[in-house]
């Protein structure tokens, strides 16, 4: 539900404010809200609510992505490094799933799952930081269309 409610205004308001902002509570939310998730593994109505805080960290990255590659990278370059971010995310689709059996091969269990993972996003958090404080143009998205 955040995805759907939060993507076009964090979009808007990262082209007001800059993205830099948006990146770094987006990271912060689901570093957190991995650190949390172990805590209440026994109560479902907090599980629910720390999910939609995962979304909500998610909601404000997920329209920033595509945006902040072409403004870090020169547009005579872009044709140059375009390949290798668009499979960026199909190689984290096979890493993911690696980094939760080493994980699960260390120490047997969820929790680690989870913790784990907020460690990675609070290293997204800490590399984050290195990003540039400017405003810059986000190109506008689609409407969803329910088929």
């Amino acid at each position: 539900l955040p995805l759907v409610l939060l993507e076009q205004w964090a979009g808007k308001n990262a082209e007001k404010f800059g993205v830099k902002k948006y990146i770094l509570i987006g990271f912060f939310i689901l570093s957190i809200g991995c650190f949390l998730f172990p805590l209440f593994d026994k109560l479902p109505l907090i599980l629910f609510s720390l999910f939609i805080l995962i979304n909500t960290g998610t909601a404000l990255l997920e329209p920033l992505q595509d945006t902040y590659f072409f403004h870090a990278v020169p547009k005579k370059d872009v044709t140059n490094y375009f390949g290798i971010y668009n499979i960026s995310k199909p190689i984290a689709s096979l890493l993911g799933p690696l980094f939760v059996s080493f994980i699960m091969i260390i120490h047997p269990g969820y929790t680690m799952i989870w913790i784990g993972t907020g460690i990675m996003m609070g290293g997204f958090f800490l590399a984050s930081l290195a990003i540039k404080k400017k405003k810059i143009r986000v190109k506008k998205s689609l409407p969803l269309i329910a088929v």
